[in-house]
């Protein structure tokens, strides 16, 4: 076995379909898609089921809900391929995604671990975008990863087996943004590359917002961010409550949940969707009537994250 494709899905029935069928779909055969149900009360089941009757390389495991951390987990133990490659449920595989890296990993086999870019699809699997990331080597990878700047997604990722073992997996206490954690830990042990051709469609619906009400996934890359590149010696607690401190005290989640609506009003606007971008705009400004201030706030403290946060750990509000 060559690739093993890990998915962990939790209800996930009404995305599930074009998400296997495109695995199905490709010109590289010698796969096996490893899919954790991840304790779904949805027809993720049924759906799994109905295809793994169909075709023998699709292997459903169910659970009770663990998380999407520990369901990676799992389905790492279980893939048997020399390749792991990503794909969740709500995203596509593009036409030759598999044959374009597997050629590359096996060309290149200094890399650990490569990614793609992609096309943005909306709620009905409409194409409205694309990522302009080109070709990354190595060091514009680890750079992307220390300013926390746009990067290829976890989606896109065919890494090597042995990369994951030497890591041992993803780690258990990032419930949210495992996907940053596991590639600050990556460039220490591996070397990263990203291909120029888009490899899935990535959805990612106008006016969604893609953190949960507490940004647990922007807190927890900032966290890792500190541990990886603080050297600080402080423990992750005391890191985390740093990362909560600026996170509270700048109102980050607030100018973030701005700029988020605003790109996507902008997007709208593009597409003459006028209703749209009146709706996303007014939300934008809801959330923080400076949005366009905030925009450039949080370019700013991007290039030099590291001066804010380990203020946190240094001033006399530190624990």
């Amino acid at each position: 076995m060559t690739v093993s494709i890990l998915m962990a899905v939790y209800n996930g029935a009404a995305t599930l379909e074009p998400a296997i069928r495109s695995v199905l779909d490709q010109d590289y055969g010698d796969w096996e898609l490893v899919a954790v149900d991840d304790g779904s009360t949805d027809g993720t089941a049924e759906i799994l089921a109905r295809f793994a009757a169909l075709d023998s390389r699709i292997k459903p495991f169910r659970q009770d809900n663990k998380g999407l951390t520990l369901s990676l987990n799992v389905a790492i133990e279980r893939a048997q391929g020399e390749y792991l490659a990503r794909l969740d449920a709500d995203d596509q595989c593009l036409p030759g995604r598999l044959r374009r890296q597997v050629a590359f990993l096996d060309a290149n086999p200094e890399i650990g671990l490569v990614g793609g870019n992609f096309i943005l699809i909306d709620e009905t699997g409409n194409p409205y975008g694309r990522s302009s990331l080109g070709t990354l080597d190595h060091d514009e990878c680890v750079h992307r990863l220390k300013t926390l700047a746009a990067f290829f997604p976890h989606s896109s990722w065919m890494m090597r087996r042995s990369l994951a073992g030497t890591l041992d997996g993803y780690a258990p206490w990032a419930k949210k943004g495992q996907d940053y954690e596991f590639l600050l830990r990556a460039v220490g042990v591996a070397r990263l590359a990203c291909l120029e051709a888009p490899v899935i469609r990535l959805r990612k619906a106008e006016g969604s917002a893609t953190f949960d009400s507490q940004f647990t996934q922007y807190r927890t890359a900032l966290t890792a961010w500190l541990e990886t590149f603080g050297e600080t010696g402080r423990p992750r607690r005391d890191l985390a409550a740093a990362v909560d401190r600026w996170f509270e005290r700048n109102h980050v989640g607030r100018k973030m949940l701005a700029v988020q609506h605003a790109t996507f009003a902008l997007a709208a606007l593009k597409r003459l969707r006028l209703a749209r971008f009146a709706r996303l705009a007014a939300l934008a400004l809801f959330a923080d009537p400076l949005v366009i201030r905030s925009y450039f706030w949080l370019r700013r403290v991007r290039l030099d994250l590291g001066a804010h946060l380990l203020a946190e750990l240094e001033g006399p509000c530190a624990a």
